[in-house]
């Protein structure tokens, strides 16, 4: 046998994760992608991200394939009284996605602009729970920002079924996996999070 790289670091990962980058780049990958979060950053789970019950944020870390589930997670929140969704990371879509959410007078939506990775981290335990609102057959059955969901001690609103996310929401009481995606099966999805997760529930998270 002939070693051909020894490996600098050794980790685990789905099995979807996996079976997506052999589909994508063939048997033999060049690259091993990082998965995770570096969750010394975050910012603690205090007293001070307590709910007042009167605001409460939902955050969802897009990119810019994820924008018509943006707007139909914005859609969803109008439902929603006094829930509020931030949006960040949609880059060039940032602009288009904020005239389609003022053309169609949707409220209580924020999309940022730009931030940088450590107010990123300082601003998400502040928030109340994340949102994974993707298309509910991607390959990559565990996106990346689960891990900084989990990080920042947030339950998670989670559309991706029957694959490892799924599995582990389930198994540690990490959030709450909708039936379909639709706005209705979203709210539920964000009244259950906001319920069931308090103060102590989201330290327990992270």
């Amino acid at each position: 046998e002939k070693i051909l790289r020894i490996a600098s670091a050794v980790t685990a990962v789905s099995s979807e994760y996996l079976d997506y980058y052999k589909n994508q780049i063939g048997n033999k990958p060049s690259a091993v992608f990082y998965l995770g979060t570096d969750t010394q950053y975050f910012d603690q789970v205090s007293e001070n991200s307590e709910p007042d019950c009167i605001s409460r944020n939902i955050f969802m870390l897009g990119n810019g394939q994820t924008s018509r589930f943006v707007l139909m997670a914005a859609r969803a929140v109008q439902h929603t009284p006094g829930i509020k969704l931030i949006v960040a990371g949609l880059k060039e879509k940032t602009a288009t996605l904020k005239k389609t959410i003022f053309k169609e007078n949707l409220e209580r939506i924020e999309l940022l602009d730009w931030l940088d990775q450590k107010s990123l981290k300082q601003m998400m335990p502040k928030m109340d729970a994340g949102l994974i609102w993707a298309d509910p057959n991607s390959k990559i059955a565990f996106p990346n920002r689960a891990f900084s969901y989990f990080a920042a001690g947030l339950p998670v609103v989670n559309n991706i079924r029957g694959g490892d996310l799924e599995k582990c929401i389930k198994d540690n009481n990490l959030g709450f996996t909708t039936r379909e995606t639709n706005e209705k099966s979203l709210v539920e999805g964000i009244s259950y999070c906001l319920a069931q997760f308090p103060l102590s529930e989201r330290k327990r998270i992270q």
